[in-house]
This record gives C-alpha cells, sequence and structure tokens, in this order.
C-alpha cells in the first residue's frame, strides 16, 4: 500500500534505537504542532470523515497494524483531523474548525494523508 512506501522512505531519518512499546498515540491539531516542533520529526495528518468507508478501511488494515504503528511512532507525530467537526483548533493566533482547518490544507477527498517536516512545509500528499 502506498502509506508503506511513504513509511519506508523516511525511515533511513529513524533514529536506530527507537522501540515502541504501547499502540500508536493519536495527537490533536494543536498538540501534534507542538509535538512536531519539540520532537524535529515529521507531522502525519490524517483528514478524515466518519462516514468513509475507505478511512475506516485505511485504519483498520493500516494503521491499526502493530508493525505500521511502530514504524509510524519512530518517524512521525501522528495527527487525526475530522473534515467533518466543528471542533476549535488552534492554527497559531487563529481560531478554526476542523472542517476550515481541512478545507484550508485543500482536503477534498478522504482520507487524505499530509506529511509536513518539523518547519511545517508540506512534504507528501496522498488524496483519497
Amino acid at each position: 500500500m502506498v502509506i508503506y512506501s511513504i513509511v519506508f522512505s523516511f525511515l533511513p531519518l529513524a533514529p536506530i534505537s527507537a522501540q515502541v512499546n504501547e499502540t500508536l498515540r493519536w495527537y490533536q491539531w494543536k498538540e501534534g504542532v507542538n509535538a512536531t516542533q519539540a520532537s524535529g520529526k515529521f507531522m502525519l495528518v490524517d483528514v478524515y470523515t466518519t462516514w468513509c468507508g475507505w478511512c475506516r478501511k485505511m485504519h483498520r488494515t493500516v494503521f491499526d497494524h502493530l508493525q505500521t504503528q511502530q514504524l509510524l511512532a519512530v518517524v512521525f507525530i501522528p495527527v487525526k483531523l475530522n473534515a467533518e467537526s466543528s471542533n476549535i483548533v488552534t492554527n497559531g493566533v487563529n481560531q478554526f474548525t476542523e472542517q476550515e482547518l481541512a478545507r484550508q490544507l485543500e482536503a477534498n477527498s478522504y482520507p487524505t494523508i499530509l506529511i509536513y517536516n518539523n518547519q511545517f512545509q508540506l512534504v507528501s500528499r496522498l488524496n483519497g
């Protein structure tokens, strides 16, 4: 699957000694931004909707897989963003709903996977 290719392409950048002893933690937007800045890792943003069958399948077959979780935890700060949520998120000094932020990020099909470096430059985008 394409997500495996992306994760494996970032592995040379991962510290070799890193280990994962628990399930992957998914961050909300603001805490994910803060964790990315603090860790220097890449930020992987999963833009999803609750009704999206492919989003659910991606979570069941890819993100819930232990090896994927271990790889993601080493290289990325994983962030979930519900493209239909009215929950408020902060982007710097501005506040948006998750839905508004997803539109700003041009996530028009689901799932959309966005990968940012620690300077928040878009490195990769997987639409739908």
